[in-house]
């Protein structure tokens, strides 16, 4: 019968136990101390209320009611009826003169739009529960309404019926104003293309028949909406928002790199590692908010590219921040070249007007 030695068995898984605990051990040791997790984790708490003191939050309850507007002054609900009224072709490939026939079917509406857009707000009604799943379907169909309002708008100007052409236009600038009006990076980088059809048409309709002094005048006061400074700390405000809120929910939906995807869902298992993320979100954006001054665009612009380099950051704690940061990218860009595009329109209207300019570029400069 075979001799069982019961001592050596028991030795061996005595190795064993102390090999796995000093492998835990050390890694426990790198992945606290040698990376950034541990120490940036025991931050998060902190840096939250930090960033909270500011104005900014983490719930829906809080974007809510950034955006909020009373009933009375919200053009949502009708504006929305009337974007499912139109027809959504696309009039680009038309001919001057069946284009207008082809708007005329719309006069009735346009009246509507008319009286609506005398709404200072425009907030729709929308499922906003998971904010990265918030869907925008009335900013095409507003884009789609600005080019054709404005190319009327040209034409009716050009037959000297000035009339519709202003209307048309004062609708135009209404529209696009109100694309910002939920303070999202999208909405407002709709509002600044809208604001650029809008000015291409008006110079093209100048080249025809130039505008007369009382028509500039009257131009210059349709488009006051758009002569308006653009809100960025608040589209900063829903981002961080965004950010924070879907760290717990399917990053599916805004990851289309799948091997990123199956990274960060990997790393979400570890411990801490949660903490450290949100730790940075806070950490990048608070950066943001100190390097603001007023509404110094280029200082906006050096704040929001601190959050894409913050985002570089070497270390797993990072990790995060780096997928979601670029959304920055071409957004600081498009408000500074928005601005001195904006100005130097308005200029050219003050100067119809026979107005002198004190219209300035974003560093500053005079507009020529």
């Amino acid at each position: 019968m075979e001799e069982i030695n019961v001592p050596k068995r028991r030795g061996w898984l005595k190795l064993v136990g102390v090999a796995t605990v000093a492998l835990l051990s050390i890694w426990v040791v790198f992945y606290f101390i040698v990376t950034d997790i541990g120490p940036t984790a025991s931050k998060e708490e902190k840096l939250r209320r930090e960033i909270e003191a500011k104005g900014y939050f983490a719930t829906l309850e809080g974007y809510e009611k950034m955006i909020s507007v009373p009933s009375d002054q919200n053009a949502a609900g009708e504006l929305a009826k009337i974007l499912k009224e139109l027809d959504k072709k696309n009039f680009d490939q038309e001919s001057d003169e069946k284009f207008l026939a082809l708007v005329k079917p719309r006069e009735n509406a346009y009246q509507r739009l008319e009286k609506l857009v005398e709404k200072p707000k425009c907030v729709f009604d929308r499922d906003r529960s998971f904010a990265y799943n918030i869907l925008f379907p009335e900013l095409a169909p507003m884009k789609g309404l600005v080019k054709a309002l404005c190319r009327q708008a040209k034409l009716e100007h050009k037959a000297g019926r000035s009339q519709i052409a202003l209307r048309n236009w004062k609708i135009a600038a209404k529209i696009a104003d109100y694309c910002d009006d939920e303070h999202t990076l999208i909405g407002q980088l709709l509002r600044i293309g809208n604001s650029r059809i809008i000015e291409k048409e008006l110079r093209s309709a100048d080249s025809v028949r130039p505008f007369s002094p009382t028509e500039a005048v009257a131009v210059l006061n349709i488009l006051a909406p758009l002569d308006q400074p653009i809100e960025f700390t608040k589209a900063a405000k829903t981002e961080y928002w965004f950010t924070v809120s879907s760290y717990q929910h399917d990053s599916a939906l805004f990851f289309g790199d799948r091997s990123a995807l199956r990274m960060f869902e990997a790393l979400k298992t570890l411990p801490k590692f949660r903490e450290a993320s949100l730790a940075r979100v806070h950490e990048s954006y608070l950066e943001f908010e100190n390097n603001l001054n007023g509404e110094d665009l280029y200082a906006a612009r050096s704040s929001f590219t601190k959050i894409e380099i913050a985002g570089a950051g070497k270390g797993m704690s990072y990790k995060y921040l780096d997928l979601m940061s670029p959304v920055f990218s071409q957004y600081t860009d498009a408000l500074i070249t928005n601005h001195n595009s904006t100005q130097k329109l308005f200029a050219w209207l003050e100067s119809r007007a026979g107005k002198q300019s004190q219209r300035k570029n974003a560093d500053g400069t005079a507009v020529k």
